[in-house]
């Protein structure tokens, strides 16, 4: 998995202010959603970018959430099927970024490339 090029898939991930003497800090985007997941409802907690990318990658692979997140879930290695989402959808996007080649500086002869 590529680290450096992350640009795309951090732009899923919402920003917050840090808070200030009596400055509120904005409040989570977290929202709590039932699927169905092999015959059983389940909840999931997910910040509106992340339930976004994650009905984008299903509605393209031509899936329900269910089967997706079925998948997911049954591939987790991650206690959490919320944060195992998330780390699913962050990996999609980021394989999905174009690689960028990085020139190297002068007096370096090696060349790095990122996938």
């Amino acid at each position: 998995m590529d680290y450096n090029n992350t640009d795309l898939a951090l732009s899923l991930v919402p920003t917050y202010k840090a808070s200030k003497g009596t400055e509120p800090m904005e409040k989570s985007q977290v929202m709590k959603r039932s699927v169905v997941v092999g015959g059983h409802k389940t909840s999931i907690s997910l910040e509106e970018p992340f339930w976004k990318g994650l009905k984008e990658i299903a509605s393209k692979r031509r899936q329900s959430l269910s089967v997706l997140v079925g998948s997911i879930d049954a591939e987790r290695s991650f206690g959490n099927l919320s944060s195992a989402i998330r780390m699913f959808v962050l990996k999609h996007y980021q394989e999905s970024a174009p690689s960028q080649r990085i020139a190297p500086s002068a007096g370096d002869t090696s060349v790095r490339i990122s996938h």
